[in-house]
């Protein structure tokens, strides 16, 4: 009986978890920083490129000079890795990113994939409410 509750217990702990980083990235996202190794960074004004999270889509506007900093239109994703990754389908290709995110700032850091080799110098993603 007690492993029945403690297992009951963890599960709803473990629920309230992925339910918190679900909701930390929902919302509307400003990218300040699009930085790639090894290159020129371009300069991002803060509200030319905005990502707007809901709970299974993301509406990508890009109104700045640089189209690879990030495509225009609404994709969906999905959370893999634990809640600890996205993968965005582009439609054309599948992105993964690893998500670090709090009420004020997201960094999201291109990825491989799940199972798969890390990505050497992999584009970083800063973005603020």
């Amino acid at each position: 009986m007690f492993l029945s509750i403690f297992i009951s217990l963890a599960s709803c702990k473990n629920d309230d978890n992925i339910s918190e980083n679900n909701d930390s990235i929902l919302g509307n996202w400003k990218m300040i920083k699009y930085i790639v190794y090894n290159k020129e960074p371009p300069i991002i004004t803060k509200g030319d490129i905005v990502w707007i999270f809901d709970n299974d889509s993301i509406k990508m506007i890009n109104e700045s000079p640089y189209s690879f900093a990030s495509p225009k239109g609404t994709f969906p994703y999905t959370w893999v890795n634990n809640h600890e990754d996205i993968k965005v389908d582009l439609g054309y290709n599948m992105v993964y990113f690893k998500v670090n995110a709090n009420n004020k700032s997201l960094h999201l850091t291109l990825t491989s994939g799940p199972e798969k080799p890390p990505v050497n110098n992999p584009i970083v993603i800063e973005f603020e409410k």
